[in-house]
């Protein structure tokens, strides 16, 4: 009876408090488009991907295997520098003369003594073929740890470690043979497998600084052997029509990074681009025309910039909203802000952004299953997952986490709490409540008792 009593007082002390659940979703915006027709090239192979994710954003025949001449040599300057040390003077060989008559050329001689660094900018600017095949020489003999290994040898150590170095981008339709591009037969590649080999070297900061100048001028050797008091100049310059501000190809965007050309490769460029956006591109056109070389590049690069961006959905520890918690500790927080565990940010084609939907799943903890958060809620716990789709595809979530941990409500806490908030006459009017109500309640109980007793004696009397 006591129990019963001291369950009915609280009861009346205590008020019960239910708040409305609260719920925040982060909004998508969406940008405004000048979407751009699909390229309509001379290339016989295309490709265009953006640097950073390495996403192709347009396509012809990038996995045809085609002759790639002169582009070849991206190749070998990455592989030049990462096996290499471009301080390192190299003399130059009988190797340089295997170079065609007819094919690029840096003019290097016989002896000459010239950096590593020197001769991939001869390789890359001026596309000297003897320039690729000193490179191969001196390399390949280095990583055999053999001064004395033949050209041809050599040779073969150079091209195996550039085939090994292109499957290693992912560029698996490719077949190196040389180090420059002079035609082969099974010497061949793919727009696509070029523009993942681009894409690697890019990364490179020395590959990136070499090639960033569009002229070199460097002192001819020979005639500082003749006249060290008169040296003449040497001049390299980039044959990319694109870099040159005189062309008119010139596209202000433009980055590098190499052209080619054979009868059977047809003109071939692989060139990159920048905008302050930070999109970064990489076009790949193989087989194409004279001056499809640079206006099918500079049509893609268009179409890159125009139809794709990066967009950030959401920051990490962003603040989405907040959920009330029932029965939290009382002279505590009623509620729990909620930030995102991840960011998010990507390439998105420009139409696409405003099609992106978000919403959120809770992870509802009351022990009923009701849609409701109780306490205790610890800091950092998982109360819902944040979910971004396009098109129906979910394609990214991130988890809702708690800023704060919220204490449950106890009856002690409660006494406490009401005791020290309420003012005194309120107060003495519940304590008075409490005494009629358990002076009711006593009265009550006697009187019943009272009655069991008589009943209980009449019953027993009419039994004897």
């Amino acid at each position: 009876m006591f129990k019963i009593l001291l369950y009915m007082i609280i009861s009346i002390i205590l008020i019960s408090i239910s708040n409305p659940v609260v719920s925040a979703s982060p909004q998508t915006s969406g940008d405004s488009q000048n979407t751009a027709t699909l390229p309509s090239l001379d290339a016989q192979g295309a490709v265009l991907i953006e640097q950073t994710t390495g996403r192709v954003l347009f396509e012809k025949n990038k996995d045809e295997r085609l002759y790639p001449a002169s582009t070849s040599k991206i190749l070998a300057a990455l592989v030049a520098i990462e096996n290499g040390d471009l301080e390192e003077t190299v003399t130059v060989g009988n190797e340089a003369n295997l170079a065609a008559l007819d094919g690029s050329k840096a003019g290097l001689d016989l002896g000459e003594q010239i950096t590593l660094a020197n001769l991939i900018k001869g390789l890359m600017l001026a596309s000297g073929n003897d320039a690729g095949y000193t490179i191969a020489v001196h390399i390949g003999r280095k990583i055999s740890e053999n001064p004395e290994l033949s050209i041809n040898d050599s040779l073969s150590v150079f091209t195996e470690l550039m085939n090994e170095r292109a499957a290693e981008t992912g560029a698996v339709n490719s077949n190196f043979l040389n180090p420059h591009g002079f035609h082969q037969e099974n010497h061949y590649t793919t727009a696509y497998d070029l523009a993942l080999i681009t894409r690697e070297a890019i990364k490179n900061d020395d590959f990136r600084s070499l090639i960033a100048s569009r002229i070199h001028e460097y002192p001819d050797w020979s005639s500082t052997q003749e006249d060290p008091s008169n040296p003449e100049t040497r001049y390299w310059v980039s044959r990319n029509r694109l870099l040159n501000p005189a062309s008119e190809f010139y596209y202000k965007h433009a980055t590098g990074v190499k052209t080619g050309w054979t009868t059977p490769a047809g003109p071939c460029l692989v060139s990159s681009a920048s905008q302050e956006n930070g999109l970064d591109l990489i076009a790949v056109v193989l087989n194409t025309t004279r001056e499809g070389q640079w206006l099918d590049s500079v049509e893609l690069f268009e179409y890159g910039f125009n139809n794709y961006t990066f967009h950030r959905l959401v920051e990490q520890n962003r603040q989405v909203g907040a959920k009330d918690i029932e029965d939290y500790k009382l002279g505590g927080e009623s509620e729990v802000n909620l930030v995102t565990q991840n960011g998010f940010e990507d390439l998105f084609r420009k139409t696409d952004i405003r099609n992106i939907r978000d919403h959120i799943e809770w992870s509802y903890n009351c022990p009923e299953g009701k849609s409701r958060f109780v306490a205790p809620i610890s800091k950092g716990q998982t109360l819902g997952v944040l979910k971004y789709s396009l098109d129906g595809v979910t394609f990214f979530e991130t988890n809702l986490l708690a800023t704060d941990s919220i204490e449950k409500r106890t009856i002690i806490n409660t006494i406490v709490y009401r005791l020290q908030n309420y003012s005194l006459p309120l107060m003495i009017l519940q304590i008075l409540t409490g005494i009629i109500l358990m002076i009711f309640m006593l009265r009550l109980i006697i009187k019943l008792k009272k009655k069991y007793k008589i009943k209980k004696k009449l019953t027993f009397r009419s039994f004897s």
